[in-house]
């Protein structure tokens, strides 16, 4: 099969049901195809091979429960890569740092993975550290599906943040008693100052799932933790950070007056307050302030480091909230 025209493919190989469709894709000449996203729902790689495809114009790569096996002279030239799993695919942390490897310019890397053990084979025997010099973008989501703290930390000792200039992560409820544990590891070490920085980080998401019912105890507040480790540094640069939380005003962790995420702009404009010494708690200043009522869920605040008072200044918008309808979270609250 060829064309010069396909720019954007999507492939889903749950519709190769013969032999004769396996051979159709398994040469393909598209000298024009920019994007391309492989969907393989039961991890059906081996039905299909790509080393005869031609695809040299290839930047861009989706995939979802597969590693397709293209000509490394195209995996070497992708700029953005997303991984994606369900909870019946067959990998492991081995195959995948393997696969990363050889993607030797991707600047944009997006991994959404689950713990389940069989994944995770062995993993001492494995190099892991996938040190890619052009990466500039990590996204990493952990799946609730078979949640292990040790899993998620092997996860994240896999990357590099030296040059990272922008960090996505979203995490299940039940990481609360290992959010500083696991901070240890996003960054690298300072020497001066022996702690976990990330010198050239512009741009943070950072959003947490909610785990109803449950209580988390800890000698200080997680929020304070991740603030602390983006923003109090002596190499920080953060610019803009993104926190979401949505929960109970009675939960530890959860915003107050029923808040469900908090956005800051130009942070090195800002003035932080602290107290006792914990580092930046914007939150300590700005909870005294907004005190709203009712049962709203999905408000957001807005602290603009550029204006001449930011906390006066501040807005309360209205955000979509990760991974949970409004509704459901209401019936949450009021059961």
């Amino acid at each position: 099969m060829q064309s010069s025209r396909i720019s954007n493919l999507t492939l889903d190989l749950g519709i190769l049901t013969t032999a004769q469709d396996e051979a159709t894709y398994s040469k393909m000449s598209l000298p024009s195809l920019d994007s391309l996203k492989v969907i393989s729902k039961n991890w059906t790689t081996s039905q299909l091979s790509y080393k005869k495809w031609s695809v040299p114009s290839l930047r861009h790569l989706r995939v979802v429960s597969c590693m397709p096996d293209l000509p490394q002279s195209v995996l070497s030239k992708v700029k953005s890569f997303s991984f994606e799993v369900d909870d019946r695919a067959s990998w492991t942390v081995g195959q995948l740092s393997q696969y990363l490897k050889q993607l030797l310019a991707v600047e944009v890397l997006e991994v959404d993975l689950d713990c389940d053990s069989s994944h995770f084979p062995d993993v001492f025997d494995y190099h892991l550290k996938v040190d890619s010099k052009a990466l500039r973008s990590l996204s990493v989501t952990i799946q609730d599906h078979r949640y292990d703290y040790g899993r998620t930390e092997f996860v994240f000792r896999m990357f590099n943040y030296e040059n990272l200039r922008a960090i996505s992560i979203e995490l299940p409820g039940e990481i609360l008693p290992n959010v500083s544990q696991l901070l240890e590891y996003i960054g690298v070490i300072n020497g001066d100052f022996l702690i976990t920085e990330c010198p050239n980080l512009r741009n943070l998401d950072f959003r947490i799932r909610p785990m109803y019912n449950d209580q988390y105890y800890g000698s200080r507040n997680p929020r304070t933790e991740v603030l602390c480790h983006f923003l109090n540094r002596s190499r920080a640069v953060a610019e803009n950070l993104y926190f979401e939380f949505p929960e109970d005003d009675h939960q530890f962790f959860g915003f107050s007056n029923r808040l469900a995420a908090i956005r800051l702009k130009n942070c090195r404009l800002s003035k932080y307050s602290t107290k006792e010494g914990d580092g930046p708690d914007i939150f300590y200043e700005m909870e005294g302030i907004f005190k709203q009522r009712g049962d709203s869920t999905d408000r957001c605040l807005v602290l603009d480091g550029a204006k001449s008072n930011p906390i006066e200044e501040a807005e309360l918008v209205r955000v979509p909230i990760s991974d949970r309808v409004y509704s459901d979270i209401r019936s949450q609250l009021s059961s």
